[in-house]
């Protein structure tokens, strides 16, 4: 039985709503990506697994300082390499934003963009020179506000955090009799990031039952699979024979390069087979 093809269905997802709107607190946005004034690409699909805020700024210099706001936020030693900050500069062109930049030396370090159009903006109904939003681990919109209040952001951020460390060491300790495919910490697991790993990893190397390490490896294959799949659009499914990879999953683990999981840049375990093309 391939376990992709016969894998348990992933919950969690926000149901699409009757009258479909802008999305609010609640709601998790999908298909949201844009590119960078660097010519890189921001996606939210990318920015799962790590809390994000997105910020939406006016047109005029004056903006600048809240977009330095924005840098200093994610890079607060307790915050850093687990938030995902992008401000956008809304009704503007690259070239006016490149030179609201150059005015506002030194340096902005946190990724920017522009939404001439306001297209972006109106995916969130934001309205006024400002709006903020932050979104959980999972995509959720947490937090929706009007007007950048740095504080009330931080104080949003470190809550939903402190909620993932929590869960995390949870995880780690979670009690084999209480993993199962409709569970709703199962289904929690799945919509977490590659952050999950290390604590499903030490768990699944205490398992003592058959049925404790069945669960614990199917969180950690789908959880790698949901990740390749959204980092590799060319690649149509992964499969894998269901059966018990304990020892070959616990191998290829401790000889990862945990450096590069973080960066997104590594191999799916031998077990897997990836599959490009058409042909689901």
């Amino acid at each position: 039985m391939l376990g992709a093809r016969a894998a348990v269905a992933e919950g969690g997802h926000a149901r699409p709503r009757p009258n479909p709107g802008p999305p609010g607190v609640g709601d998790s946005p999908r298909n949201v990506s844009f590119a960078l004034l660097d010519g890189a690409a921001w996606t939210l699909d990318a920015a799962r697994g790590k809390v994000a805020v997105i910020l939406f700024v006016g047109p005029g210099k004056e903006q600048v300082p809240s977009l330095r706001k924005l840098a200093e936020l994610a890079k607060a030693k307790e915050r850093a390499g687990k938030v995902r900050c992008v401000g956008i500069f809304e009704g503007v062109t690259k070239e006016t934003a490149e030179g609201l930049l150059e005015a506002g030396k030194p340096r902005l370090d946190v990724p920017l963009a522009v939404d001439p159009e306001r297209a972006l903006l109106a995916r969130f109904a934001a309205e006024g020179s400002t709006r903020v939003l932050v979104l959980d681990r999972t995509g959720k919109i947490t937090l929706s506000e009007g007007a950048f209040a740095p504080k009330t952001v931080a104080a949003k951020v470190d809550e939903l955090l402190q909620a993932d460390a929590a869960f995390l060491r949870k995880v780690e300790t979670l009690p084999e009799k209480d993993m199962r495919t409709g569970d709703e910490t199962y289904l929690a697991i799945l919509e977490r990031g590659l952050d999950v790993l290390p604590h499903l990893f030490t768990n699944l190397g205490q398992a003592k039952t058959a049925e404790g390490r069945f669960y614990l490896q199917l969180c950690a294959k789908q959880v790698l699979r949901r990740d390749f799949l959204a980092r590799n659009p060319e690649y149509k499914y992964v499969a894998w024979v269901e059966k018990d990879h304990t020892a070959e999953l616990l191998a290829w683990w401790k000889g990862l390069d945990k450096k590069a999981l973080a960066e997104g840049e590594y191999l799916l375990p031998p077990i897997f087979n990836a599959v490009k093309g058409e042909g689901r």
